[in-house]
């Protein structure tokens, strides 16, 4: 009924701007919710369908039309750079909400992510270590590999961002004719690097954001109250920026290797034992693995939506139970979609590559049509749109302002038709011994038909 009635109302504002245009007068009445359409003009039926979709595409679906880049919104716009005294910058005030409150659900979601990004390592590194000790080397390295140098990568962009805090506020202390104390600068710098080779250096941002926001809701005094809001949400945007990377470098190649490496083995126990049962401790080790890091990709995702609408004035901040909402939503859609590559891959090994590169390039036209950014450098908004492309493997991403609701339904619809295709050849296939088939379409229907129907709520 919901879709039906957008249906109708797309119809009817197609019809009345197409009736404007040809400039034929005609009486709006609006009663009890309910809008008369204007008579038809005379021209013909074909003429009206092609004005009408056209107008549906320009002023519903948004159709080429360019958007700002909600990806690099918090990047653009620096909150936390007033000095130390001063207070905030009028300029600054106006692009936080004029209402502040951090509840206590956003300082839970500070500690949630330290936590999840903390198991997320330590579950990969065991995982790896029952590896090695049940001499399946390879299995091991690979799950090291994409454990280590993801890690090694962020904490090394990391220490970069907090030499680049410590360099701006040197430079504000020299701006007020001060000298910064060298002592201090040397020993924060240690101390920093010493989080980043422990490759903690995340865990710092959170820590600062959780801090910052402890001292807003303690904090009486409105000027010192928006000076901690604008330095947690500062910190929080770094934090969420890691935890986005984190979570397609290391946590989505993660989840198709190990996940890879437990349909093979499930494969092959099952040809020799005829039964999933009495399987290893490793097996149950590596489910919880996979199970944090497909956490971590759906947090990563989700935190980003709400960093967005607590810093916007034009957005509406996020309720606790749509937090929840939308994760469950993208950690249905988000496994669903796993499973589908994770059987592919094991089934078919580099065969599908060629459907990945379509999906690809499908993406990417998606992109184009529906997220365009209103970007000056050519070259960053083709870099965005290269890695959204890249994202859209796994999840469908929104990265730019306007309507959501057709570009979902846009990615959704080509996930939904690969999925098919590939459960129908599949299940077809003789040469596939793969136990249980018909319980893994199953549950991977269900996730995304769960998925969807959360999606189009919170939408």
């Amino acid at each position: 009924m919901l879709i039906l009635h957008l249906l109708c109302a797309n119809l009817q504002l197609s019809h009345r701007l197409f009736c404007e245009r040809h400039a034929i007068s005609s009486l709006v009445c609006i009663l009890h919710g309910f809008q008369t359409i204007p008579p038809l003009p005379t021209t013909s039926y074909a003429s009206y369908l092609h004005m009408n979709f056209y107008y549906w595409l320009r002023y519903d679906v948004g159709m080429f039309e360019k958007h700002n880049a909600k990806l690099i919104y918090l990047t653009e716009n620096g909150y936390a750079s007033d000095q130390e005294d001063g207070g905030v910058a009028g300029e600054q005030l106006d692009r936080i909400p004029r209402h502040l409150f951090v509840r206590r659900f956003d300082l839970f979601c500070f500690c949630f992510a330290m936590v999840t990004y903390c198991f997320d390592i330590i579950s990969d590194v065991i995982t790896a270590a029952f590896h090695y000790y049940d001499d399946r080397a390879v299995a091991c390295l690979f799950i090291l590999l994409l454990s280590v140098v993801p890690s090694v990568v962020l904490n090394a962009v990391s220490f970069a961002w907090i030499c680049d805090d410590n360099y701006s506020k040197a430079k504000a202390v020299k701006s007020r004719g001060n000298q910064p104390n060298g002592e201090d600068e040397r020993e924060s710098y240690f101390n920093h690097a010493l989080l980043c080779i422990f490759q903690i250096g995340p865990l710092w941002w959170y820590y600062k954001a959780l801090v910052h926001g402890i001292h807003f809701r303690m904090e009486s005094d409105p000027i010192k109250r928006r000076k901690h809001f604008c330095r947690m949400i500062e910190a929080e945007r770094d934090a969420t920026l890691l935890r986005f990377f984190e979570g397609f470098l290391e946590s989505a190649p993660q989840l198709i290797i190990q996940g890879n490496i437990l349909s093979e083995y499930l494969w092959w126990h099952f040809n020799e034992a005829n039964s999933i049962f009495e399987l290893p401790r490793w097996v149950y080790v590596q489910l919880i693995s996979m199970a944090l890091s497909l956490l971590s990709v759906c947090w990563s995702i989700s935190i980003q939506h709400r960093s967005l609408r607590m810093v916007r004035p034009d957005k509406v901040n996020m309720h606790p139970h749509e937090s929840v909402l939308q994760l469950i939503w993208r950690f249905s859609t988000v496994a669903s979609r796993f499973i589908v590559i994770v059987l592919s891959v094991s089934s078919y090994e580099f065969k599908v590559v060629p459907p990945l590169v379509l999906h690809f390039l499908v993406s990417m036209a998606h992109i184009k049509a529906l997220q365009a950014l209103n970007i000056p450098s050519r070259g960053l908004e083709e870099g965005l749109t290269l890695i959204n492309a890249a994202i859209h493997t796994f999840t469908p991403f929104n990265m730019a302002d306007g309507p959501t609701r057709w570009r979902y339904a846009a990615a959704y619809t080509v996930e939904a038709i690969e999925a098919i295709l590939f459960f129908t050849f599949w299940m077809r296939d003789n040469s596939i011994q793969f136990p249980y088939k018909k319980e893994a379409a199953v549950l991977s229907g269900v996730l995304f038909v769960i998925g969807t129907y959360l999606s189009m709520i919170h939408i």
